[in-house]
C-alpha cells in the first residue's frame, strides 16, 4: 500500500557546515517543510537530539567539528531506526561501504538537486508513516486481545481438536493449569451430561466451514461443572481450507442456576395454590430474570461490538500482510456480538412488555430501506454460510407508519432463522395492497415439519419440527408473534412453493396508530 505523506507533516534536521550550495538546498526545503531545522555542527545536533526527535536527519560527509560518518555512528547508537541521509562529494568504495555498515538510509552525491532531495525525503517520510501506523495497529491489536480475553473464555485447537491455546479466563474456570491443557484433546473437559449428539452436530457444522453456536456443560478439574454459551469459528487458510478452530464462550452458569431456583420457587407456590394471582407472580419472576440476564450481558457485548468496529476501520488504514484475515475475524466477532445483543434486547423488550412499560414509537419509514439495512448488517454471516439472498419488490418504495425499531426486530428474527435453519438460498419479498402491506421470507432449507406451537416461548422447533438441529434461543418466534399482535400485524408460517423450504409472512395496515404504552 502506497502511503503519501505531506511534507509539512515531517520533521527534518539538516546538519551541515557553511557550504553555500547546502545552504541553498536548505532554503528550498524550508519552503516545503514546516518543521525544518538547519544545524551548523554535529555536536549541536547531538545536543538537540536530547530533547527533540526528528523524523529524518540529513548530514554532510564533512562537518566543521567532526566527520559526518562518525556523527552517523553516534546517531545509530541513539536510534537504530531513525532514517539517516549522507550528503557527500566522495564516491569512493570505502566511504560507501562504511556508510552501508553504519546503516545509512540514503547516500546522495553532490552536487545536490533540490527536487532529488525532496523526492528522497518523500520516500523516507512514507516509510516513517507506514512504521508509525504499523506500531499503532500492533498496539491496537494487543489492546483488543486483552479486552476480549478479559470478557470471554477463549481456546484454539488444531483441525483434530487438540488444544493449542487457552486464555487466562479458561484456566480460571476449568481449574487446569495451562501446561496441563496444551496438546490435549478438548474432550478433557467434556461433561457426561452434555449429549453426544451436540458434539456430532458441532463437528459436522465446523468441518463444513460454518460457525456453530450452542450451550455446553463442561467439567472442571476438581469434578465440578460450568455451563457456557459457545461460538466455534473455523479459521481458514489461504486455500480456503480449515486451518484451526477458535472457540469463544460466555459463562452462563450463574444465570442458569438463578433460572432453576426461580423455577423451583414457583413450582412450590403453584403446588400450594393454583389461584390465578400466581400466574402474575410467574410473569414477575420471568421479568426479574430477564432484567438480570440483560444487565449481565448487554454492557460487555456493546464494548466488544464497538471495539471490533474500531479494529476493522483501523486495519484498513495500513499495510498488514494478514489484514484481510484479521478484518474478517473482526467482522465475525461483530456479527456474533450483534446476534447476542439482539437476543438480549429481545428479552429486555419482552420484560418491558410484560410489565406494561414498553412505549411504541410510531413513525413513517421505507420498508425496503429497513430490509436492505438489516441484510447488510448480516453480511458476514451470509458470506460465511455461502448464502445467496434476493430481494423482490413490485413497488419502487413501500412506506408505512409503525414503530420502525420493532418492525426491524420482527424482520431481523425471521431473517436470522432463515440464515440458521435454511439452505443456501433466501428470498425476501414485499409489496403493498390497497391499505395494507405484506412481507415474506422464504428459503430452500428443510422447512417446517410441524407448525403447531412454533410461535410459543422456548419452542426451538427441535427434531419434531425442524430436520436441522436448533441453535437458537427459542425466543425469536415468540417475540415475533407477541410484537406483531401489539403492532396490528399478523404473522404466519408455512412452506415455500418456489424454494421448497420454510415461508414466514407478515401482513398489516400501512398506517398503524398505536395507543401509547403497552
Amino acid at each position: 500500500m502506497n502511503v503519501s505523506v505531506p511534507l509539512p507533516l515531517l520533521s527534518v534536521f539538516f546538519v551541515t557546515g557553511s557550504d553555500p550550495y547546502d545552504c541553498y538546498v536548505a532554503d528550498f526545503l524550508k519552503t516545503k517543510i514546516s518543521s525544518f531545522t538547519l544545524v551548523k555542527s554535529g555536536r549541536e545536533a547531538l545536543s538537540l537530539l536530547r530533547g527533540e526527535k526528528p523524523d529524518i536527519i540529513i548530514t554532510n560527509r564533512y562537518l566543521p567539528d567532526m566527520n559526518g560518518l562518525d556523527f552517523a555512528e553516534r546517531i545509530r547508537e541513539l536510534s537504530a531506526e531513525l532514517p539517516l541521509v549522507i550528503v557527500t562529494g566522495d564516491s569512493d568504495i570505502q566511504t560507501l561501504q562504511r556508510a552501508i555498515d553504519i546503516g545509512v538510509s540514503k547516500y546522495l552525491i553532490k552536487p545536490l538537486e533540490c527536487e532529488a532531495v525532496l523526492k528522497t525525503l518523500l520516500e523516507l517520510g512514507a516509510s516513517v508513516q507506514r512504521k508509525k501506523l504499523l506500531k499503532e495497529d500492533e498496539k491496537l491489536l494487543r489492546e483488543y486481545k486483552n479486552a476480549f480475553d478479559a470478557a470471554t473464555i477463549i481456546t484454539k485447537t488444531d483441525k483434530e481438536g487438540i488444544i493449542t491455546y487457552v486464555n487466562e479466563e479458561f484456566v480460571k474456570i476449568s481449574g487446569y493449569a495451562r501446561e496441563e491443557l496444551i496438546g490435549l484433546s478438548h474432550s478433557i473437559i467434556r461433561h457426561p451430561d452434555t449429549p453426544i449428539a451436540v458434539f456430532i452436530d458441532m463437528w459436522r457444522t465446523i468441518k463444513a466451514k460454518k460457525i456453530w453456536k450452542g450451550r455446553i456443560k463442561n467439567r472442571t478439574k476438581n469434578g465440578g461443572f460450568y455451563i457456557v454459551d459457545a461460538t466455534i469459528v473455523p479459521i481458514l487458510d489461504s486455500n480456503e481450507e480449515v486451518d484451526e478452530y477458535l472457540a469463544i464462550r460466555q459463562d452462563v452458569t450463574r444465570l442458569i442456576e438463578l433460572e432453576e431456583k426461580e423455577r423451583q420457587k414457583l413450582e412450590q407456590k403453584l403446588a400450594q395454590d393454583h389461584h390465578l394471582e400466581l400466574v402474575e407472580e410467574v410473569n414477575k419472576a420471568k421479568t426479574s430474570f430477564l432484567l438480570i440476564f440483560t444487565h449481565e450481558l448487554k454492557t460487555p457485548l456493546n464494548a466488544i461490538i464497538n471495539f471490533s468496529d474500531y479494529l476493522r476501520r483501523e486495519i484498513g488504514k495500513t499495510d498488514l500482510s494478514n489484514g484481510e484475515k484479521l478484518a474478517n475475524l473482526a467482522g465475525l466477532i461483530r456479527e456474533n456480538g450483534y446476534d447476542m445483543l439482539n437476543t438480549v434486547t429481545t428479552l429486555l423488550d419482552l420484560a418491558k412488555l410484560q410489565s406494561h412499560r414498553l412505549v411504541i414509537q410510531s413513525a413513517t419509514f421505507d420498508l425496503g430501506d429497513l430490509i436492505r439495512s438489516q441484510v447488510e448488517r448480516s453480511s458476514s454471516l451470509i458470506h460465511q454460510n455461502k448464502i445467496t439472498v434476493t430481494i423482490n419488490a413490485s413497488a419502487s418504495r413501500v412506506k408505512i407508519m409503525n414503530d420502525p425499531e420493532r418492525v426491524r426486530q420482527i424482520f431481523s428474527n425471521i431473517f436470522s432463522n432463515a440464515i440458521k435453519y435454511g439452505g443456501e438460498k433466501i428470498a425476501i419479498s414485499y409489496d403493498e395492497e390497497g391499505d395494507y402491506f405484506w412481507l415474506s421470507v422464504e428459503d430452500n432449507g428443510p422447512g417446517i415439519k410441524n407448525r403447531e406451537g412454533i410461535f410459543e416461548l422456548f419452542n426451538q422447533g427441535g427434531e419434531d419440527d425442524l430436520t436441522r438441529s436448533s441453535k437458537g434461543t427459542g425466543i425469536g418466534l415468540y417475540f415475533v408473534k407477541t410484537f406483531c399482535d401489539h403492532l396490528g400485524l399478523s404473522v404466519s408460517a408455512g412452506s415455500s412453493a418456489t424454494l421448497g423450504g420454510a415461508l414466514f409472512s407478515v401482513r398489516g395496515p400501512i398506517l398503524f396508530h398505536p395507543k401509547g404504552t403497552v
